[in-house]
């Protein structure tokens, strides 16, 4: 059986599953190819709309997630995900060679929050 290309995302500001206890052990363990992309200031809810529905200010665990000082914008953080999300499936499940770039160098000169780890890329 080949190995499945596996990213993992996670944020500096994720308490539910933080990158250093959870996210670092599992890319570890993972055969290659692989990736890591860690956004500076992402909470757990960060890589969703669940922040901009009027419930999550009002729900204390949602605040927790959602509006920690530092917090990244959630916009930003939707961006840097779908692009980062679309070059990898473009990579490895359309098998464009192309986007190897845009994983390597162009996403992470344009995106400064993301700190990206890759193995057999």
């Amino acid at each position: 059986m080949a190995n499945v290309p596996t990213a993992l995302f996670g944020g500096t500001l994720d308490g539910t599953t933080p990158v250093d206890s959870d996210i670092a052990p599992l890319y570890a363990d993972m055969p290659a190819p692989k990736g890591k992309i860690v956004i500076a200031g992402a909470g757990h809810m960060s890589y969703t709309n669940v922040c901009s529905l009027p419930p999550a200010q009002f729900v204390a665990k949602l605040k927790d997630m959602c509006f920690k000082p530092g917090m990244i914008d959630g916009d930003k953080a939707s961006a840097l995900t779908k692009s980062f999300a679309v070059a990898w499936l473009n990579r490895w499940v359309k098998g464009d060679l192309a986007q190897n770039k845009a994983l390597q160098t162009e996403l992470p000169a344009k995106f400064s929050a993301a700190s990206v780890v890759y193995g057999g890329v």
